[in-house]
């Protein structure tokens, strides 16, 4: 059975895309992977309160079309956050077809990974632990419907992404004429290095298409890290303008690499979600140990704690239990 999944035929292609010259023997290569926890809440009010639970669930297939083209779908399966609906629900996360034009040339037409997000989760390795400081406190989205253009130059010197989407995520469908052009460039001086890695980046959002009734949104970023066989630092600032209204938050994560026996890790998030208010931005800190066990095997221990600015002697913390599986 898993050999026959393995080898679906080129229907399922042809169902994506029509008139692309299929390679002779095409294969959907097939993987997936879990995000899981155990959690015990330290707050006085929790009352010990604990939790099991599955963070996220990835199914993906990949399909090469030929002749340049390959196809993915992935699936995302959590729990909405709807008090309404608390089971878990799958959600179609990536959609894309894949035109590679030349090495260092490919464009994507679908629901396709937007620029930012990706960049730290796949920088730090630990997306398992936390999301990103934009996609966390919910000012971009990870993945949004539209085209988007990738160029990966000079051996890595210099990589960029650029593309026109609808601008409200893959988990919302449009509800106006406005659209979000987005792009990022990525400067690492030392591309080439296999034992170092220094990505300087930047990165900007900015509706355009927008109706006289609404207001426009921009989202700026920029960040810079660091990666040795030592020690993996990063920091990031990032900005939220929509109207008058206007919110920031910077992130600093560092991790202490221990060979094969572990990861030691801390990360620093503030974010203030509108500029105009006072004392109502949050600083959360993660700190903990990880070991990867295998290649698409993780686990961690950590403590989270999170603080509000109007009230910094009341702190919202708990210690974790969290794992990545994959096959």
């Amino acid at each position: 059975m898993l050999i026959s999944l393995r080898r679906i035929p080129a229907a399922l292609s042809l169902a994506l895309v029509s008139g692309v010259a299929l390679a002779e023997s095409p294969t959907v290569d097939l993987s997936g992977l879990v995000y899981a926890h155990y959690g015990y809440w330290l707050d006085e009010e929790a009352d010990g309160y604990n939790e099991f639970d599955i963070d996220r669930v990835y199914l993906t297939a990949k399909s090469k079309l030929g002749n340049g083209y390959s196809a993915r779908i992935t699936t995302d399966m959590g729990r909405t956050g709807s008090e309404d609906d608390t089971r878990i629900r799958t959600f179609l996360k990536y959609a894309y077809l894949e035109t590679k034009l030349t090495d260092e040339f490919k464009l994507r037409f679908g629901a396709a990974g937007t620029a930012w997000c990706g960049q730290y989760d796949k920088f730090w390795g630990h997306r398992y632990v936390s999301k990103s400081l934009a996609d966390v406190n919910q000012v971009l989205s990870t993945s949004d419907i539209g085209v988007q253009a990738y160029g990966r130059h000079l051996d890595g010197l210099l990589s960029w992404q650029a593309g026109l989407v609808n601008g409200n995520g893959y988990s919302s469908p449009e509800i106006s004429t406005t659209k979000s052009a987005q792009a990022r460039l990525t400067l690492d001086p030392m591309s080439g290095n296999d034992d170092i890695k220094l990505p300087i980046g930047a990165f900007i959002a900015q509706d355009i298409l927008v109706a006289e009734d609404e207001e426009g949104e921009q989202v700026i970023a920029a960040g810079i890290g660091i990666d040795t066989r030592l020690v993996l630092v990063w920091g990031e600032y990032l900005m939220d303008n929509q109207g008058e209204a206007s919110a920031s938050g910077y992130s600093a994560t560092l991790v202490g690499k221990l060979g094969d026996m572990a990861n030691v890790l801390v990360r620093y998030d503030n974010f203030d979600p509108d500029a105009d208010t006072d004392d109502d931005a949050t600083t959360t800190i993660i700190a903990g140990l990880t070991r990867d066990f295998h290649e698409r095997i993780s686990a961690g221990l950590t403590y989270e704690r999170a603080t509000l600015e109007a009230d910094p002697d009341t702190v919202s913390h708990a210690i974790f239990a969290r794992m990545q599986a994959g096959f």
